[in-house]
């Protein structure tokens, strides 16, 4: 879940890490390598062994869930495996003959719960005492059978059958006949005894129902039930011209998702523009290639359109990977989007159909004419097969095509799609919080403050939710507010650190230091490592004028982030104030060399020069800083310093009168050239 305070956490990173597994899990990534699935046998000896080839059960799917069950009822244990990618649910049926007896037991509860799950079966068959006990739950997201199966080997009868349930009765039958399935209902004397099926032998073909259709000549191709609208597109045609989709309104178009290095895109273009002979009543269906190239190759789209009678466009990154997002959601296709393959628009801006591989134009233009309007014509359309609906409405989950969008950087799409979803349904507080957050990363405080309280509204406890508020409100100066909500999200999680953090800045702001260091220690003892709160802990100790404790926390923060300029910027500061000039300049030289455009680096190390007296190195990092940061007017009036003190009071002039143009009422330049004798 997105945050905006600007805190990066410990915990953040690793739900963006889970966030990126996730990802790759949608983008057909392999979870577990592809490791192949193993079966192991145990043989006479006791040991176990590897029989996964030589029984065909090494898939190479990533399973999931695996449960054992007599699928046939023929006195066999049989396997169904479920996987994360296709073919999810595989089952393989025993067929090898078993040189043994068996018996499975079913039990009922009546006083205990009906599952009788607990219930210990205690048989002897054959001198041989064995036990098994009926659970719950056999393995992830898994479930065995609940009958209990017997493998008795060569015993020709069961002496003996205990049955301990979960109630604390116990009931025991004798003389039971092997090769059978018997009901037991708890409290009951008579067992229902009932034979195995006759096993099958060799593979059966499903029977397909005769009402299922055969597939059609579009087997790639399949309706929306709700269709998508187009996220915005940034296209370009000749000339770098800018091209509108929305100046297609009202009528259906179709895009074309193509390459110019693609032989099957070519051909099906070719073979559009030799079918496309209409009658005049007929309108003419619009279509636009939607190609990834580089403007270099204008020439060629342009020439596409003149072979082929389509609009040759050229498709921006950032637009290629917000429609690789949508399909990736709407058709698991993925994300780099494979061509050829065409998008049905209707009059509305709206993918309505969707085809994957080369399509006749017959066929399109068949679908074009008959777009379907309601969602009755729209099941009737999509689904392969006849049937009755139940449900009231379809909608796709916009939800997560936002989360799908924002994991991609396109936040314009994400608050689209977060929006569309609040539209359909007003109580969901993660979608009111994160369409906050983005609203908040636009400036748009108003609207953030409004999602986040709407979100509260509906889940008081929604700690995120009050740590963003509470920025929002510090921001706008509402500091009791602010603090009160700070307050409140660690009522509700002390552990929260991005709270204590926001509390101690809303301590400070209040003039309140001493509070502020202790918020920010609480925050430190809840993610030491995070370079953020250490730098907190030394601002405040500086504002109190605890320049020991503050150079402590500037130096922790250098060694968990020696790539931080201002860390080393601001260490040497506090060296210089502490009176240790060498290692200001070292911390200083540091800083320059983390990041040589970073300006205060620059001007703090010239204020340091300045003081020792080494006026040309200081005037040097004030011009470097100047060229940098024309909008920071401190070192313009070093710089206008360190001239004046070498003597050269019409550089000095000058440097002030650049910063006079950049900010015509600057007081201390205004009063500074007063002095000069200049008003």
């Amino acid at each position: 879940m997105p945050r905006a305070t600007g805190v990066t956490r410990q915990l953040a990173r690793y739900e963006e890490a889970w966030e990126a597994i996730n990802r790759l899990i949608r983008r057909g990534g392999s979870w577990s390598g592809h490791e192949r699935n193993c079966f192991f046998v145990q043989g006479a000896n006791g040991r176990f062994e590897n029989v996964s080839a030589v029984m065909g059960l090494d898939v190479p799917e990533d399973g999931r869930g695996l449960a054992v069950w007599d699928f046939d009822r023929d006195g066999d244990l049989d396997l169904v495996l479920k996987s994360r990618n296709a073919p999810q649910v595989r089952i393989w049926r025993n067929d090898f003959p078993s040189p043994g007896t068996r018996v499975q037991i079913h039990l009922v509860g009546v006083t205990s719960n009906r599952q009788a799950i607990g219930a210990r079966v205690t048989l002897n068959a054959g001198g041989r005492p064995r036990v098994k006990e009926v659970c719950a739950g056999s393995g992830f997201v898994s479930q065995n059978t609940s009958l209990l199966h017997f493998g008795l080997g060569d015993a020709r009868s069961v002496e003996r059958l205990e049955v301990r349930w979960p109630s604390g009765k116990t009931q025991t039958f004798r003389a039971l006949a092997v090769n059978r399935r018997y009901r037991i209902v708890e409290g009951s004397e008579k067992v229902e005894a009932m034979a195995f099926d006759a096993p099958a032998r060799g593979a059966t073909s499903p029977r397909v129902p005769s009402q299922i259709p055969a597939p059609g000549p579009s087997t790639t191709a399949f309706w929306l039930l709700d269709p998508r609208p187009l996220p915005p597109l940034e296209l370009s045609g000749p000339g770098a011209q800018k091209f509108e989709l929305s100046s297609l309104r009202g009528h259906p178009f179709l895009l074309a998702l193509g390459s110019l290095d693609c032989p099957r895109c070519q051909a099906q273009w070719e073979d559009w523009a030799r079918e496309r002979i209409l009658p005049r009543s007929e309108p003419e269906l619009p279509v636009i290639a939607l190609l990834q190239a580089e403007n270099a190759r204008m020439g060629e789209v342009s020439a596409l359109g003149t072979a082929s009678g389509v609009i040759g466009l050229i498709l921006g990154e950032e637009s290629a990977l917000s429609l690789g997002v949508l399909l990736e959601e709407v058709g698991e296709w993925p994300r780099e989007i494979p061509v050829p393959a065409s998008l049905l628009i209707d009059g509305e801006g709206r993918i309505v159909k969707i085809y994957r591989g080369a399509v006749g134009w017959q066929e399109i233009h068949k679908d074009a004419a008959s777009i379907p309007g309601s969602v009755e014509s729209r099941l009737a359309a999509a689904l392969p097969f006849p049937g009755r609906h139940y449900s009231s409405e379809f909608h796709r989950n916009d939800f997560q095509l936002g989360v799908s969008y924002l994991e991609a950087g396109l936040e314009t799409q994400a608050l689209a799609a977060f929006e569309r979803s609040l539209s359909r349904r007003r109580d969901q507080p993660d979608v009111l919080y994160n369409a906050g957050v983005l609203h908040q990363r636009r400036g748009e405080s108003e609207k953030a403050s409004r999602r986040y309280s709407e979100a509260l509204e509906l889940e008081p406890d929604f700690a995120d939710a009050h740590v963003n508020l509470g920025v929002l409100l510090a921001r706008t100066g509402a500091l009791d507010e602010a603090e009160r909500s700070f307050r409140r999200v660690l009522e509700l999680r002390g552990d929260h650190a991005e709270a204590w953090i926001n509390l101690g800045n809303v301590e400070l702001a209040r003039g309140r230091p001493e509070d502020a260091i202790g918020s920010f220690a609480r925050a430190q003892d809840l993610e030491p490592e995070l370079p953020q709160i250490q730098k907190k802990i030394g601002d405040a100790h500086r504002k109190v004028g605890n320049l020991k404790q503050a150079l402590k926390a500037y130096e922790r923060v250098v060694k968990l982030a020696p790539r931080d300029a201002e860390a080393w910027s601001n260490l040497g500061v506090l060296a210089a104030e502490s009176g240790r000039p060498s290692e200001a300049l070292k911390a200083l030289e540091k800083a320059i060399e983390v990041d040589p455009g970073y300006a205060s680096a620059h001007n703090n190390a010239g204020l340091l020069l300045q003081g020792l007296g080494r006026d040309v190195e200081a005037i040097e990092h004030f011009q470097r800083a100047v060229a940098l940061a024309p909008h920071l007017s401190p070192p313009y009036l070093h710089l206008a310093r360190s001239h004046l003190s070498a003597g050269d009071e019409a550089r000095a002039r000058e440097v002030l009168r650049s910063l006079l143009t950049l900010h015509p009422d600057h007081r201390g330049a205004l009063e500074f050239l007063r002095r000069l004798g200049r008003e």
